[in-house]
């Protein structure tokens, strides 16, 4: 047994003089083609970035406070793609300089998106908004090698009276695997009219959390996409069949607050599956299971208030674990200089 190395603040609180403590919605390591590479962090009704100290990126794109505004981003054709599900969704460039996403070529645009990821030289969205009409099980994509120009036909409404939704992306072994809340499809791109082929993987299972999906390695060079359902499971889904791999804290499990479950937030750091939740009653996230991949174990942590989590490479090279707090206050994990310091893992 050995005691928990504990977080180390990143820097003081992120609310400037106009915000009053806001969550910490999204953290995101962004590197680009001329060199630059900034971490971002989403506080309140602003996006900030580490340039030595912590600056305000300014833009055109609405940021709408709120705790639950949860951010997702991705890097495609060098730009930070963001969405909320609640704003239009934005592009960071290199600057960096936040723009309202445009989309050439709808009739009907779209306003907002749950999910969205880069996938064989396609930015495809998940769960939109397109001229005010919600589309939860919508899969639209772009003109190949665009990010801004658009098709209205280029769409599948995946089994779009089944009363699902699209929650999360995730590639695994190549292909593309689409999370919904009762069940999991697979996209193969095939080219020609069709471009891309849709088939149900799995039925009457699905992740309710868009932060809980996250892609996991384990030591024997296999690989899982772990998740959270609406049954408060934690599972990992290997491409073809269904783990649960939480069975032996179900009892803990089973004290999480349901109508907090969709706000889970997740991270693989190379050895271990953070995911934070919030237990009975509790209005944030006051609680954090750490599944170990090596021994197939979990640890319960508290006193880590998580609303976001990353990866984020530090200018002098090191990988860290990031999380945001509910209060605007951004720290790192200590795990990280203890496992690079002694046996390299990170």
């Amino acid at each position: 047994l050995r005691r928990r190395d504990g977080f180390d603040i990143i820097t003081g609180r992120l609310d400037d003089l106009d915000l009053a403590q806001p969550a910490v919605t999204g953290i995101f390591d962004s590197e680009f083609s001329n060199t630059n590479s900034w971490t971002l962090a989403f506080v309140g009704s602003k996006l900030k970035y580490d340039n030595t100290t912590w600056q305000t990126v300014t833009g055109s794109g609405q940021i709408t406070s709120g705790q639950n505004n949860q951010w997702v981003c991705i890097m495609a054709l060098d730009n930070a793609v963001c969405t909320n599900n609640t704003d239009v969704p934005i592009a960071v460039n290199s600057a960096p300089f936040h723009s309202k996403f445009t989309f050439d070529g709808l009739t009907n645009t779209i306003t907002k998106a749950k999910a969205v990821v880069w996938f064989k030289n396609y930015l495809i969205w998940g769960n939109t908004t397109e001229g005010g009409t919600a589309r939860p099980t919508r899969f639209r994509w772009s003109n190949v090698g665009t990010l801004t120009t658009y098709t209205n036909a280029d769409f599948n409404d995946i089994a779009s009276l089944s009363g699902d939704e699209i929650v999360a992306f995730q590639e695994l072994y190549g292909d593309l695997y689409i999370f919904m809340r009762k069940s999991i499809w697979k996209a193969t791109l095939v080219g020609g009219n069709d471009v891309f082929v849709f088939s149900k993987v799995i039925e009457n299972l699905g992740a309710i959390a868009k932060n809980s999906v996250r892609l996991i390695s384990f030591p024997d060079n296999r690989q899982g996409i772990g998740f959270l359902d609406e049954n408060k499971k934690i599972l990992l889904f290997n491409g073809s069949v269904i783990e649960d791999i939480g069975f032996i804290i179900q009892p803990s499990l089973n004290k999480l607050d349901a109508s907090r479950l969709e706000f889970a937030v997740a991270v693989f750091d190379g050895a271990d599956y953070f995911i934070a939740l919030s237990t009975d009653g509790s209005s944030k996230h006051d609680v954090v299971y750490d599944y170990q991949v090596q021994i197939g174990e979990w640890s319960k942590h508290d006193q880590i208030d998580a609303n976001a989590f990353a990866r984020v490479k530090e200018s002098s090279g090191r990988i860290k674990t990031y999380f945001g707090n509910f209060d605007s206050f951004v720290y790192w994990m200590d795990k990280d200089d203890f496992l690079n310091d002694v046996d390299g893992a990170i």
